[in-house]
């Protein structure tokens, strides 16, 4: 469901639930996008343009990130209650901005506006002395200590979820593998 507000969150309109399948190519649209005026039949442009962009169907997900978020039970409940720190443990770079806080609020919607540029960083190669190694560092630094050196970023992450997501990044992700070629040459 969708629901507008205005700012002082009284006032609403809700498009309803993304229950209406478009016929072209099956996207699940709210009614009130439909195109024409038929309820019975409506008629979507904003998914595919009346069926003239076709895009291939969705790969199939890699068996642990599969059962990770399609499962149900304990294991795949805690790796969809911290998925944003696996996604921040395993990732490449991090991302930087100068966030203006006039504009955040302290009820409702989280929204924040961004100040000038959007950045990632991406650190040197090597961690500096005494620091452990984070981002791009731990896939080419020490690596015999990967999870080791994950569990030090973000400790509170379960050991066994992340080494499953780490050696399915390492063994299918083209990025990791081009990576670490560029890095060894």
């Amino acid at each position: 469901m969708y629901l507008f507000m205005d700012s002082d969150g009284l006032n609403h309109h809700t498009l309803g639930n993304m229950d209406h399948e478009c016929f072209n190519c099956g996207a699940m649209m709210w009614l009130d996008k439909r195109i024409n005026v038929s309820t019975r039949s409506p008629v979507f442009a904003t998914c595919c343009a009346k069926g003239k962009v076709l895009l291939p169907p969705l790969q199939e997900l890699l068996p642990p990130l599969d059962r990770f978020l399609n499962g149900m039970d304990s294991t795949a409940c805690l790796f969809k209650q911290n998925i944003r720190m696996y996604n921040s443990v395993l990732s490449f770079t991090s991302i930087g901005t100068k966030i203006d806080e006039n504009v955040m609020k302290t009820s409702g919607v989280y929204t924040f506006r961004i100040h000038g540029k959007m950045y990632h960083s991406i650190g040197t190669l090597l961690p500096n002395d005494k620091k452990h190694p984070q981002f791009v560092q731990i896939y080419i630094y020490d690596t015999d200590n990967e999870l080791q050196n994950r569990m030090n970023v973000m400790p509170n992450l379960d050991p066994d979820i992340l080494v499953k997501l780490q050696q399915m990044l390492n063994n299918f992700n083209p990025y990791v593998k081009i990576f670490c070629q560029a890095v060894i040459c």
